[in-house]
């Protein structure tokens, strides 16, 4: 087996375990590309914009909105996701893994990419708990999707939750629906077909 197939060791912090702070690095990396990419697009439309704007100014400005939103996009994404990296990372130095069983789904429509649904079951450690996953697709889509799954848990005080398969392979910030009708809503998502609800 490989490093990050062993099991996080229950008496050490999260950020103590190599393959979980591996994964944290490479999300932060990630996201530090994300938010130079972003900056580079907009520079590189400032410069072509002013080059370009006294030739032909409708077809210029077309190109320098649609420009300026890509750019605008990418640095949010980079962002967010050093926002989101740094409470991973000021948790995980202060918390341990809890090994718990959960469903995982990501539900697909032709009108999005997925939406998330994750289900804590209830258990030693906490009632059942329902949360999204809001971060870029290839990462949600990097927790295996399933019925009474394994999971690595970490509880936020804001109620929300740090998740992560046992190879710890990707960690992913999971949020608590805000209103009743947000968590119904996930909860019809993630609950396998023929299953009852507890």
């Amino acid at each position: 087996m490989s490093e990050a197939s062993d099991a996080p060791s229950p008496d050490r912090f999260a950020w103590d375990d190599p393959a979980t702070k591996r994964a944290v690095q490479v999300y932060r990396r990630n996201s530090k590309r994300a938010f130079w990419l972003g900056l580079l697009i907009l520079a590189v439309t400032a410069f072509l914009g002013a080059v370009t704007h006294v030739k032909n100014q409708d077809q210029s400005a077309t190109v320098v909105a649609w420009a300026v939103g890509a750019g605008i996009f990418v640095m949010a994404l980079g962002i967010g996701g050093l926002t989101r990296n740094a409470k991973i990372e000021r948790l995980l130095k202060s918390q341990v893994w809890v090994n718990r069983r959960a469903d995982y789904r990501v539900a697909y429509s032709s009108t999005t990419n997925g939406e998330p649904a994750l289900r804590i079951y209830p258990d030693e450690y906490g009632p059942e708990a329902i949360y999204s996953i809001p971060t870029t697709v290839s990462r949600y889509r990097s927790l295996p999707q399933g019925a009474n799954l394994p999971v690595l848990v970490i509880k936020t005080p804001s109620g929300g939750a740090i998740v992560a398969p046992p190879d710890r392979s990707v960690v992913l910030f999971a949020r608590r629906p805000r209103t009743n009708i947000g968590r119904r809503f996930l909860k019809r998502l993630v609950i396998p077909p023929g299953s009852h609800d507890k």
